[in-house]
């Protein structure tokens, strides 16, 4: 059989303050001919970005999006829209900083554990296990994924892929790096000035000069942070958590990185909105395993790269390893 997949929508109402209720919107891929537990991967994107980020499925790039690619290799794949963006349901500012976009992204988790062991979360797949299970963070979304994991341990194992638990920065062109003037502000405010009103340094950080030109056309054209163009792209968020106000402080999930337990991956592009990918290890320094992957000539914005294969499939091949380990962290 080939892959199948289905939209989810989860009621996440339990991670929000008040009374105010709230659901994420998800996309879950698998293939029902694979026997046995499952990996579960569940993904999450960037700030401003959408689950659609995981199915870059476009003519200018060869193969299906991230998420099929792992789904064709045997993973149950679920990739998320943010708390309070995209197709999940509307909140406010105070509904969606971290903790509660965190907590949200656990109960998505469980929630996904829960139908496929009931065989509700995709139509023809039968009751499955989830076996080993993996969060997946691209940048805003890693650093989501950190905090997550820290206070939650949703996972066995987790990708951080293009974020620093260090110190996030934009390279520019100059061998320089930009970071946010006020991170006290809201998301305009922090990122206004260099970041808004030269998007070339965006540009450089973003895509690596072989990615195609329409593509990085679709995808800076949006408006940044203030989206202005209509219709936006599909993987093109109209908003931006709040927390990308604060998202490029000196360590500022360095406490919860500290936490993390479980095997690491850590993926960033050659130019990456990292200073140095090799000093990213030391932050995680409750596990004993770190993986560190860099790929060759891909910048921040990886699944738009015509490198993106090489960092997938280092991925996976982790993935499965981590598998192979058990429950106890030894070889099968």
């Amino acid at each position: 059989m080939s892959v199948v997949s289905a939209e989810l929508r989860i009621d996440v109402s339990d991670a929000l303050p008040g009374a105010a209720r709230g659901e994420i919107a998800a996309t879950i891929w698998a293939d029902p001919s694979v026997p046995g537990p499952r990996t579960v991967a569940t993904a999450f994107p960037g700030g401003g970005y959408t689950r659609a980020y995981y199915d870059l499925d476009t003519p200018e790039l060869d193969g299906p999006g991230q998420a099929r690619f792992h789904a064709e290799r045997g993973w149950i794949v679920v990739a998320c829209d943010p708390l309070g963006g995209g197709d999940s349901a509307p909140l406010d500012d105070e509904s969606t900083g971290l903790e509660p976009s965190a907590y949200a992204a656990h109960l998505v988790a469980e929630a996904v554990r829960e139908r496929l062991a009931a065989g509700t979360a995709v139509p023809g797949l039968p009751p499955c296990e989830a076996g080993t299970r993996i969060g997946i963070g691209h940048s805003l979304g890693g650093m989501q994924l950190i905090h997550q994991q820290a206070r939650h341990r949703s996972f066995d194992a987790v990708a951080v892929l293009g974020f620093s638990a260090v110190h996030t920065v934009i390279p520019t062109p100059d061998g320089s790096a930009l970071a946010p003037h006020d991170t006290g502000a809201s998301v305009a405010d922090a990122w206004s000035g260099p970041f808004s009103d030269d998007l070339s340094h965006l540009r450089y950080a973003y895509h690596w000069e072989d990615v195609p030109a329409a593509l990085v056309e679709a995808d800076m054209s949006a408006g940044f942070p203030v989206r202005t163009r209509t219709p936006l792209p599909p993987w093109i968020c109209s908003t931006f958590p709040p927390f990308a106000a604060f998202c490029m402080s000196p360590g500022v999930v360095a406490g919860e990185a500290a936490t993390i337990d479980v095997p690491v991956f850590l993926g960033a592009g050659e130019r990456d909105v990292l200073r140095d990918l090799r000093v990213e290890p030391a932050a995680y320094r409750s596990t004993r395993d770190v993986t560190v992957h860099e790929v060759p000539r891909c910048a921040h914005m990886h699944n738009f790269s015509p490198q993106r294969g090489i960092l997938w499939s280092r991925l996976h091949g982790w993935g499965d390893l981590i598998a192979s380990y058990g429950a106890k962290g030894e070889a099968a």
